[in-house]
Protein backbone atom coordinates (compact mmCIF):
# COMPACT_ATOMS: atom_id res chain seq x y z
CA UNK A 1 0.00 0.00 0.00
CA UNK A 2 1.59 3.28 -0.76
CA UNK A 3 3.09 4.88 2.19
CA UNK A 4 3.47 1.90 4.10
CA UNK A 5 7.73 1.61 5.62
CA UNK A 6 9.21 -1.35 4.48
CA UNK A 7 8.84 -4.73 6.31
CA UNK A 8 10.60 -7.77 6.60
CA UNK A 9 8.70 -10.51 3.80
CA UNK A 10 6.54 -13.05 5.33
CA UNK A 11 6.46 -16.18 4.54
CA UNK A 12 3.94 -17.76 2.44
CA UNK A 13 1.98 -19.44 4.84
CA UNK A 14 1.91 -16.88 7.50
CA UNK A 15 -1.85 -16.13 8.37
CA UNK A 16 -1.09 -11.87 7.61
CA UNK A 17 -0.19 -8.99 9.54
CA UNK A 18 -2.72 -6.32 10.53
CA UNK A 19 -1.95 -2.91 9.60
CA UNK A 20 -4.01 -0.01 10.98
CA UNK A 21 -4.83 3.14 8.87
CA UNK A 22 -6.80 6.36 8.76
CA UNK A 23 -9.44 7.85 7.19
CA UNK A 24 -12.10 10.37 6.63
CA UNK A 25 -14.61 7.76 7.65
CA UNK A 26 -12.65 6.60 10.85
CA UNK A 27 -10.08 3.95 11.21
CA UNK A 28 -9.42 1.21 9.11
CA UNK A 29 -7.67 -2.18 9.62
CA UNK A 30 -6.42 -4.16 6.79
CA UNK A 31 -4.09 -7.11 6.64
CA UNK A 32 -1.10 -8.27 4.47
CA UNK A 33 1.22 -11.51 3.77
CA UNK A 34 4.09 -11.81 1.03
CA UNK A 35 3.47 -15.02 -0.76
CA UNK A 36 6.01 -15.77 -3.76
CA UNK A 37 7.59 -12.76 -3.42
CA UNK A 38 4.47 -10.30 -4.10
CA UNK A 39 2.65 -8.52 -1.27
CA UNK A 40 -1.34 -9.68 -1.35
CA UNK A 41 -3.38 -6.91 0.60
CA UNK A 42 -6.73 -7.18 2.20
CA UNK A 43 -9.30 -5.40 2.02
CA UNK A 44 -10.14 -2.39 4.86
CA UNK A 45 -12.10 -3.81 7.40
CA UNK A 46 -14.02 -2.00 10.37
CA UNK A 47 -12.47 -4.38 13.05
CA UNK A 48 -9.11 -6.60 13.39
CA UNK A 49 -11.08 -9.29 13.82
CA UNK A 50 -12.55 -9.41 10.31
CA UNK A 51 -8.96 -8.20 9.13
CA UNK A 52 -7.20 -11.62 8.45
CA UNK A 53 -10.37 -13.79 7.20
CA UNK A 54 -10.81 -11.12 4.56
CA UNK A 55 -7.16 -11.06 3.48
CA UNK A 56 -7.61 -15.18 2.95
CA UNK A 57 -11.05 -14.54 1.32
CA UNK A 58 -8.76 -12.75 -1.27
CA UNK A 59 -6.31 -14.95 -1.20
CA UNK A 60 -8.53 -17.86 -2.38
CA UNK A 61 -10.22 -15.76 -4.62
CA UNK A 62 -6.99 -15.07 -6.65
CA UNK A 63 -6.05 -19.00 -6.11
CA UNK A 64 -8.91 -19.79 -8.32
CA UNK A 65 -8.71 -17.18 -11.14
CA UNK A 66 -5.56 -18.86 -11.17
CA UNK A 67 -6.54 -22.47 -11.78
CA UNK A 68 -9.49 -20.91 -13.80
CA UNK A 69 -7.13 -19.55 -16.28
CA UNK A 70 -4.87 -22.89 -15.64
CA UNK A 71 -7.57 -25.27 -16.00
CA UNK A 72 -11.30 -23.59 -16.49
CA UNK A 73 -12.67 -27.39 -17.07
CA UNK A 74 -15.71 -28.40 -13.74
CA UNK A 75 -15.82 -31.47 -12.13
CA UNK A 76 -18.46 -32.46 -14.21
CA UNK A 77 -15.83 -32.76 -17.68
CA UNK A 78 -12.90 -34.03 -15.62
CA UNK A 79 -14.93 -37.07 -13.51
CA UNK A 80 -15.46 -39.15 -17.07
CA UNK A 81 -11.89 -39.30 -17.62
CA UNK A 82 -11.18 -40.69 -14.14
CA UNK A 83 -13.91 -42.97 -13.74
CA UNK A 84 -13.44 -44.60 -17.29
CA UNK A 85 -9.62 -44.70 -17.22
CA UNK A 86 -7.03 -45.14 -13.98
CA UNK A 87 -10.04 -46.64 -11.60
CA UNK A 88 -11.30 -48.96 -14.29
CA UNK A 89 -7.77 -50.26 -14.62
CA UNK A 90 -7.21 -50.92 -11.09
CA UNK A 91 -10.08 -51.62 -9.38
CA UNK A 92 -13.01 -54.37 -8.82
CA UNK A 93 -15.80 -54.08 -11.08
CA UNK A 94 -17.92 -53.61 -7.76
CA UNK A 95 -15.50 -50.58 -6.70
CA UNK A 96 -16.17 -48.91 -9.93
CA UNK A 97 -19.86 -49.42 -9.66
CA UNK A 98 -19.73 -47.08 -6.04
CA UNK A 99 -17.65 -44.87 -7.66
CA UNK A 100 -19.88 -44.31 -10.33
CA UNK A 101 -22.89 -44.39 -7.69
CA UNK A 102 -21.23 -42.06 -5.90
CA UNK A 103 -20.33 -39.33 -8.56
CA UNK A 104 -24.18 -39.86 -10.21
CA UNK A 105 -25.63 -38.82 -6.92
CA UNK A 106 -23.51 -36.00 -6.02
CA UNK A 107 -22.39 -34.43 -9.81
CA UNK A 108 -25.83 -32.06 -9.30
CA UNK A 109 -23.66 -30.63 -6.09
CA UNK A 110 -19.92 -30.44 -7.51
CA UNK A 111 -20.43 -30.95 -11.06
CA UNK A 112 -20.07 -27.24 -11.73
CA UNK A 113 -17.07 -26.88 -9.50
CA UNK A 114 -13.16 -26.91 -10.37
CA UNK A 115 -11.28 -30.05 -8.33
CA UNK A 116 -9.41 -27.49 -6.20
CA UNK A 117 -13.12 -25.75 -5.00
CA UNK A 118 -14.15 -28.56 -3.43
CA UNK A 119 -13.41 -28.09 0.38
CA UNK A 120 -14.71 -30.92 3.42
CA UNK A 121 -17.39 -28.71 4.34
CA UNK A 122 -18.63 -28.52 0.62
CA UNK A 123 -18.43 -32.27 -0.01
CA UNK A 124 -19.92 -33.06 3.25
CA UNK A 125 -23.09 -30.08 2.48
CA UNK A 126 -23.38 -32.04 -0.99
CA UNK A 127 -24.03 -35.74 0.58
CA UNK A 128 -26.40 -34.16 3.57
CA UNK A 129 -28.94 -34.45 0.55
CA UNK A 130 -28.93 -37.46 -0.42
CA UNK A 131 -31.54 -40.26 1.14
CA UNK A 132 -29.12 -43.18 2.18
CA UNK A 133 -27.96 -44.63 5.13
CA UNK A 134 -24.30 -42.82 7.05
CA UNK A 135 -22.57 -45.82 6.28
CA UNK A 136 -22.75 -44.67 2.95
CA UNK A 137 -22.53 -40.93 2.71
CA UNK A 138 -18.82 -41.73 3.96
CA UNK A 139 -18.13 -44.45 1.36
CA UNK A 140 -19.20 -41.78 -1.55
CA UNK A 141 -17.73 -38.99 0.29
CA UNK A 142 -14.53 -41.69 0.22
CA UNK A 143 -14.99 -42.66 -3.49
CA UNK A 144 -15.11 -38.86 -4.60
CA UNK A 145 -12.39 -37.76 -1.97
CA UNK A 146 -10.39 -40.22 -4.21
CA UNK A 147 -10.77 -38.47 -7.63
CA UNK A 148 -10.57 -35.14 -5.99
CA UNK A 149 -7.03 -36.23 -4.72
CA UNK A 150 -6.22 -37.61 -8.26
CA UNK A 151 -7.01 -34.32 -9.96
CA UNK A 152 -4.61 -32.41 -7.09
CA UNK A 153 -7.08 -31.67 -4.08
CA UNK A 154 -5.87 -34.39 -1.36
CA UNK A 155 -8.95 -33.62 0.90
CA UNK A 156 -10.42 -35.28 4.09
CA UNK A 157 -14.09 -35.78 3.95
CA UNK A 158 -16.20 -34.88 7.20
CA UNK A 159 -17.24 -38.30 8.26
CA UNK A 160 -20.79 -38.95 9.49
CA UNK A 161 -21.45 -41.26 12.56
CA UNK A 162 -21.39 -44.90 11.78
CA UNK A 163 -25.47 -45.57 11.21
CA UNK A 164 -27.10 -47.76 13.25
CA UNK A 165 -27.96 -51.52 12.80
CA UNK A 166 -30.65 -52.05 10.45
CA UNK A 167 -34.36 -53.85 11.04
CA UNK A 168 -34.91 -56.33 8.77
CA UNK A 169 -38.25 -57.27 8.10
CA UNK A 170 -39.52 -61.04 7.46
CA UNK A 171 -42.55 -62.28 6.03
CA UNK A 172 -44.84 -64.68 7.57
CA UNK A 173 -45.86 -68.41 6.36
CA UNK A 174 -49.60 -66.51 5.56
CA UNK A 175 -47.70 -63.62 3.80
CA UNK A 176 -45.43 -65.82 1.62
CA UNK A 177 -47.95 -68.13 0.30
CA UNK A 178 -50.26 -65.13 -0.18
CA UNK A 179 -47.75 -63.22 -2.51
CA UNK A 180 -46.86 -67.14 -4.29
CA UNK A 181 -50.67 -66.93 -4.78
CA UNK A 182 -51.29 -63.41 -5.85
CA UNK A 183 -47.97 -64.06 -8.47
CA UNK A 184 -49.63 -66.97 -10.13
CA UNK A 185 -50.79 -65.32 -13.32
CA UNK A 186 -47.35 -64.16 -14.00
CA UNK A 187 -44.88 -67.15 -14.28
CA UNK A 188 -41.80 -65.07 -14.29
CA UNK A 189 -42.83 -63.24 -11.54
CA UNK A 190 -43.90 -66.28 -9.45
CA UNK A 191 -40.57 -68.02 -10.35
CA UNK A 192 -38.54 -65.28 -9.14
CA UNK A 193 -40.43 -65.11 -5.82
CA UNK A 194 -40.15 -68.60 -5.29
CA UNK A 195 -36.20 -68.65 -6.41
CA UNK A 196 -35.38 -65.78 -3.40
CA UNK A 197 -37.63 -66.97 -0.84
CA UNK A 198 -36.28 -70.87 -1.23
CA UNK A 199 -32.67 -70.60 -1.98
CA UNK A 200 -31.78 -66.23 -0.52
CA UNK A 201 -30.49 -64.48 -3.49
CA UNK A 202 -30.46 -61.24 -4.19
CA UNK A 203 -32.79 -59.46 -6.48
CA UNK A 204 -29.83 -58.34 -9.19
CA UNK A 205 -28.24 -61.78 -8.90
CA UNK A 206 -31.90 -64.08 -9.23
CA UNK A 207 -32.17 -61.56 -12.99
CA UNK A 208 -28.10 -62.19 -13.64
CA UNK A 209 -28.87 -66.47 -13.32
CA UNK A 210 -28.86 -68.51 -16.65
CA UNK A 211 -29.85 -71.69 -17.59
CA UNK A 212 -26.28 -72.48 -18.18
CA UNK A 213 -25.57 -71.72 -14.86
CA UNK A 214 -27.40 -75.10 -13.37
CA UNK A 215 -25.46 -77.87 -12.14
CA UNK A 216 -27.17 -80.80 -11.34
CA UNK A 217 -29.59 -80.16 -8.32
CA UNK A 218 -28.33 -76.56 -8.18
CA UNK A 219 -26.97 -73.56 -9.74
CA UNK A 220 -23.79 -71.30 -9.75
CA UNK A 221 -24.27 -67.72 -8.76
CA UNK A 222 -21.73 -66.01 -11.26
CA UNK A 223 -23.16 -62.72 -11.90
CA UNK A 224 -25.30 -59.63 -10.47
CA UNK A 225 -27.43 -57.10 -12.59
CA UNK A 226 -27.02 -54.24 -11.23
CA UNK A 227 -28.26 -50.19 -11.81
CA UNK A 228 -25.25 -47.95 -12.90
CA UNK A 229 -26.81 -44.25 -13.37
CA UNK A 230 -30.01 -45.36 -14.33
CA UNK A 231 -28.79 -48.14 -16.92
CA UNK A 232 -28.62 -52.17 -16.33
CA UNK A 233 -24.98 -53.59 -16.74
CA UNK A 234 -24.24 -57.12 -15.67
CA UNK A 235 -21.33 -57.37 -13.17
CA UNK A 236 -19.83 -59.35 -11.06
CA UNK A 237 -21.43 -60.79 -7.50
CA UNK A 238 -21.77 -57.93 -4.88
CA UNK A 239 -18.08 -59.79 -3.08
CA UNK A 240 -16.14 -62.85 -3.89
CA UNK A 241 -17.61 -65.07 -1.63
CA UNK A 242 -20.71 -64.70 -2.99
CA UNK A 243 -20.00 -66.93 -6.24
CA UNK A 244 -20.99 -69.80 -5.24
CA UNK A 245 -22.89 -72.93 -5.78
CA UNK A 246 -26.58 -72.71 -4.25
CA UNK A 247 -28.31 -75.92 -3.93
CA UNK A 248 -32.15 -75.84 -4.97
CA UNK A 249 -35.28 -78.61 -5.05
CA UNK A 250 -36.21 -80.90 -7.48
CA UNK A 251 -40.42 -79.03 -7.72
CA UNK A 252 -37.99 -75.94 -8.43
CA UNK A 253 -35.61 -77.44 -10.83
CA UNK A 254 -38.63 -78.54 -12.89
CA UNK A 255 -39.76 -75.17 -12.77
CA UNK A 256 -37.13 -74.04 -14.29
CA UNK A 257 -37.56 -76.08 -17.06
CA UNK A 258 -35.18 -78.37 -19.51
CA UNK A 259 -31.34 -77.17 -20.17
CA UNK A 260 -30.88 -74.42 -22.71
CA UNK A 261 -28.97 -71.00 -22.67
CA UNK A 262 -29.69 -67.70 -22.10
CA UNK A 263 -30.99 -65.61 -18.81
CA UNK A 264 -33.70 -67.34 -16.52
CA UNK A 265 -35.85 -64.33 -15.94
CA UNK A 266 -35.79 -63.50 -19.43
CA UNK A 267 -37.80 -61.31 -21.50
CA UNK A 268 -37.48 -61.66 -25.52
CA UNK A 269 -34.05 -63.04 -24.76
CA UNK A 270 -33.54 -59.79 -22.69
CA UNK A 271 -32.38 -60.34 -18.89
CA UNK A 272 -34.91 -58.84 -16.13
CA UNK A 273 -33.87 -55.23 -15.22
CA UNK A 274 -33.56 -55.43 -11.50
CA UNK A 275 -35.71 -52.09 -10.88
CA UNK A 276 -38.74 -53.70 -13.04
CA UNK A 277 -38.10 -56.80 -10.60
CA UNK A 278 -38.93 -54.54 -7.65
CA UNK A 279 -42.10 -53.05 -9.57
CA UNK A 280 -43.54 -55.79 -10.24
CA UNK A 281 -43.11 -57.79 -7.09
CA UNK A 282 -44.10 -54.65 -5.44
CA UNK A 283 -46.82 -54.18 -7.62
CA UNK A 284 -48.06 -57.79 -6.65
CA UNK A 285 -48.00 -57.56 -2.88
CA UNK A 286 -49.77 -53.70 -2.98
CA UNK A 287 -52.60 -55.36 -4.70
CA UNK A 288 -53.03 -58.84 -2.17
CA UNK A 289 -52.94 -55.98 0.46
CA UNK A 290 -49.15 -56.49 2.00
CA UNK A 291 -48.02 -53.19 1.41
CA UNK A 292 -45.08 -52.58 -0.71
CA UNK A 293 -42.59 -55.49 -0.21
CA UNK A 294 -39.08 -55.67 -0.83
CA UNK A 295 -37.70 -58.01 -2.95
CA UNK A 296 -34.68 -57.93 -0.37
CA UNK A 297 -37.10 -59.17 2.36
CA UNK A 298 -37.75 -62.55 0.73
CA UNK A 299 -34.10 -63.37 0.83
CA UNK A 300 -33.93 -62.25 4.78
CA UNK A 301 -37.25 -64.43 4.99
CA UNK A 302 -35.19 -67.31 3.30
CA UNK A 303 -32.58 -66.96 5.68
CA UNK A 304 -34.95 -67.05 8.77
CA UNK A 305 -36.89 -69.90 7.49
CA UNK A 306 -33.86 -72.31 7.10
CA UNK A 307 -32.76 -71.13 11.28
CA UNK A 308 -36.42 -71.50 12.36
CA UNK A 309 -36.25 -74.66 10.65
CA UNK A 310 -32.79 -76.00 12.77
CA UNK A 311 -30.26 -75.48 9.84
CA UNK A 312 -26.76 -74.85 10.98
CA UNK A 313 -26.07 -71.71 10.87
CA UNK A 314 -22.69 -72.27 9.23
CA UNK A 315 -24.96 -74.03 6.23
CA UNK A 316 -27.15 -70.93 6.00
CA UNK A 317 -24.80 -68.86 6.11
CA UNK A 318 -22.97 -70.90 3.44
CA UNK A 319 -26.04 -71.02 1.38
CA UNK A 320 -27.14 -67.42 1.74
CA UNK A 321 -23.74 -65.56 1.14
CA UNK A 322 -23.90 -63.77 4.30
CA UNK A 323 -21.12 -63.63 6.73
CA UNK A 324 -21.68 -65.55 10.14
CA UNK A 325 -21.46 -62.16 12.25
CA UNK A 326 -24.32 -60.72 9.82
CA UNK A 327 -26.34 -63.73 10.06
CA UNK A 328 -26.50 -64.17 13.67
CA UNK A 329 -26.29 -60.52 14.95
CA UNK A 330 -28.90 -59.15 12.44
CA UNK A 331 -31.35 -62.32 11.99
CA UNK A 332 -31.37 -63.45 15.51
CA UNK A 333 -32.09 -59.76 16.39
CA UNK A 334 -35.06 -59.48 14.17
CA UNK A 335 -36.64 -62.64 14.42
CA UNK A 336 -39.31 -62.97 17.35
CA UNK A 337 -40.38 -66.31 16.19
CA UNK A 338 -36.53 -67.87 16.49
CA UNK A 339 -36.10 -66.10 19.95
CA UNK A 340 -39.74 -67.98 21.10
CA UNK A 341 -38.21 -71.44 19.54
CA UNK A 342 -35.36 -70.86 21.26
CA UNK A 343 -36.62 -70.32 24.89
CA UNK A 344 -39.15 -73.08 24.23
CA UNK A 345 -36.35 -75.50 23.57
CA UNK A 346 -34.64 -74.36 26.27
CA UNK A 347 -37.63 -74.99 28.44
CA UNK A 348 -38.30 -78.70 27.22
CA UNK A 349 -34.35 -79.41 27.82
CA UNK A 350 -34.44 -78.23 31.72
CA UNK A 351 -38.01 -80.42 32.22
CA UNK A 352 -36.86 -82.97 30.31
Amino acid sequence: MPGSPKRKPKSPHHSGTIRTVKTKTGTKYYAEVMINSSMIYGPRVNSKSEAKPALQQKIRELAHKHRQSQNPQPLSTLAPSYLNGPIQRLRADNTNAIANYAWQALIPFLGHLHPQDVTPEILRAATDHLTVTNDTRNRYQREVAAMLKFFGNPIQPLRYPKSPEPEITILTRAQQQLLLAEATPWPRTYLAIWIMLETGIRPGEACGMKHEDVFEDGIWIKRSRTMVAGRPQTQNTKTEISKAWVPITPELLEQIGPPRTGYILALNNKPWRPDNLRRAIQALSERSGLGRVNPNWLRHTAAVNMLAAGVDPATVASITRHSMDVLLKLYYRSSNDLKRQALQRTKTYVNS
